[in-house]
């Protein structure tokens, strides 16, 4: 109802109760009904929206001004709701938010009845007309719609007076009673939870439960349940959570040792016990079992063996595909930036560019060392076939775990990578080097997932630093490679081509990795194929796109110094 209406009508109910033994006191009456009428005509021309929604009360009010028609609303009955073959609507204390006028919702052919060709989809049109209902129920058809709603019906302007009309005509309802009543309530006292909710809908009010109505505090605190105390209680719930669980890892790992040693226990002849048995950890160790607990899976065996092989390795695959076609774009785009705009200009391109890998396994490597940091180093910087993350495929090829794996790698990476990157320039080395550990990944995730040995994990740049290997080899085939730190005259007759040594070499991964007497615990011999393959074919590429240079006497390293450096000794270059 308008606030205008709500306004005139309370002083005339309170003049109405003054007098309730008097009946012929309707000259008053009138007058306030005059006002009131007035009051709402005046409104009626401010907004003809409004008249579609208050029409039945207005049009009650035209119909009762004789003054034979009105008497003292103190003695009248509640006014009823129309009679109809349908059954009566009852008006709930607490208007609900939608209310069903029938059994089951409409279906779209009798949505199309009431909206016309253009109706919404059935659930809005069913939702809008409950809503809509709920409200002609309870005398609340001036309230906005909520926002939800609201922002849905925009594409179906006239869906609510469409929607209201045939309420009215297939489900009558005393809407002027209902208006009447919610009057009653709103004096009553009954109108703040209105009026809380709807201003809650406006987001212009929020209690500190976060929801009216919501359970109280502790003894019935009238603001609420604390919502710190309650961040209190959940965090100690976690708490206790993960003290259990080291409880029990710390159990199961003492009842290991203890079968492993056997726990014997043995007199001396001083009469002094002596166990074999392991000690209670102390406050640093369980710190450390506390984050391994946290950065492991939860997920078990027989939920990762669930999921499917192809759902298992085509994200990676396409992930893989992705960085190698962004990888080669990279390279054809990359041009080389000026000394001025370098972090280092005083550092030749190719050093920077291999310290910066460095760098950044390094800081891997430090981080494998800081517990804290397990959770995320487990699911991006490790490739496991249990629980695949697409980053790890490119992740873990700037992770070590040891000290050693870094450093085989970074001592062929400093030997090779930087020849390799003075024939390519960064930007093809970058994605040579890039690609290569990616397929690499991809490929040793494909073997053990295919295998069914979900229980493993892999990680290193090894299958990065082969593909730079083999792309070196491609590039240059005739380049003599010898032994590190061989006398220049032994270095001459223990050497062999580059084509020649990158055979022998992926003809060994093979034969290790088929030969069980001949494989070694803890090499991944997949990945290591899978980055000479990458190395290859990128080699390949490079050399159809610089074929020309061959011919015109540059050679095909044309940003290699004249100078030759201390380290080329060594490859025979």
């Amino acid at each position: 109802m308008h606030p205008v209406c709500m306004i005139a009508w309370r002083p005339a109910r309170g003049c109405v109760r003054s007098n309730r033994t008097k009946t012929t006191d309707i000259f008053g009456l009138r007058q306030i009904f005059s006002v009131l009428v007035r009051s709402q005509q005046h409104a009626v021309r401010k907004s003809d929206a409004f008249l579609s929604i208050t029409g039945p009360i207005c049009r009650s009010l035209r119909q009762n001004r004789s003054p034979g028609s009105l008497r003292p609303f103190s003695t009248a009955a509640p006014l009823r709701l129309h009679q109809s073959s349908r059954s009566q609507q009852q008006i709930p204390s607490r208007a609900p938010s939608e209310l069903a006028f029938r059994r089951s919702d409409l279906r779209p052919y009798e949505i199309k009845v009431v909206f016309g060709p253009d109706a919404p989809p059935p659930q809005l049109a069913n939702t809008l007309l409950k809503v809509l209902h709920s409200r002609r129920v309870n005398g609340t058809l001036d309230l906005d719609l909520p926002s939800k709603l609201a922002s849905q019906l925009k594409a179906y302007p006239s869906a609510v007076d469409d929607a209201l009309r045939w309420l009215r005509l297939e489900y009558p309802v005393d809407e002027d009673a209902a208006i009447l009543r919610r009057i009653e309530r709103e004096e009553a006292g009954e109108g703040d939870e209105v009026l809380i909710n709807r201003a809650e809908n406006l987001g212009l009010y929020k209690p500190q439960s976060g929801l009216y109505g919501a359970k109280l505090g502790e003894e019935g605190d009238i603001f609420g349940e604390s919502e710190l105390e309650k961040l209190r209680k959940e965090n100690e719930l976690k708490a206790e959570q993960e003290q259990k669980e080291v409880d029990e890892f710390i159990e199961q790992t003492q009842q290991a040792h203890e079968e492993k040693a056997g726990a014997l226990e043995t007199r001396r002849e001083d009469g002094l016990e002596v166990s074999t048995g392991s000690r209670p950890p102390n406050l640093y160790e369980k710190w450390k079992m506390r984050h391994y607990l946290s950065g492991t899976s939860k997920i078990t065996f027989e939920e990762a063996s669930q999921k499917g092989k192809i759902r298992r390795l085509l994200p990676s695959i396409l992930f893989a595909a992705t960085v190698t076609c962004a990888s080669y774009l990279f390279a054809l785009t990359w041009t080389p930036p000026d000394r001025s705009h370098r972090l280092l200009p005083s550092l030749p391109l190719a050093e920077a560019t291999i310290f910066g890998i460095m760098a950044a396994n390094l800081v891997i490597l430090a981080l494998w060392r800081f517990p804290p940091a397990w959770r995320m180093l487990n699911r991006y910087f490790i490739s496991t076939p249990g629980v695949v993350t697409v980053f790890s495929n490119l992740g873990n090829t700037f992770s070590h775990q040891s000290f050693t794996h870094l450093l085989w790698n970074a001592v062929v990476l400093w030997l090779v990578g930087i020849s390799l990157h003075e024939d390519v320039g960064r930007g093809y080395f970058l994605a040579m080097y890039l690609s290569s550990g990616v397929v690499g990944s991809v490929l040793s995730l494909s073997n053990m997932v295919l295998r069914n040995v979900l229980i493993s994990s892999s990680l290193g740049a090894s299958g990065a630093v082969a593909g730079v290997f083999a792309a070196y080899c491609t590039i240059n085939p005739s380049s003599r490679i010898t032994i590190w730190l061989l006398p220049e005259d032994l270095a001459r007759w223990v050497s062999c081509e580059a084509s020649s040594f990158l055979f022998f070499v992926v003809a060994l991964e093979i034969l290790c990795m088929t030969v069980p007497s001949m494989r070694r615990r803890g090499t991944d011999y997949v990945a290591h194929l899978g980055g000479y393959a990458s190395g290859f074919l990128g080699g390949l590429f490079w050399r159809r796109e610089h074929e020309p240079n061959l011919h015109s006497g540059g050679g095909w390293g044309k940003n290699r110094p004249k100078e030759p450096r201390w380290y080329e000794k060594f490859l025979g270059r």
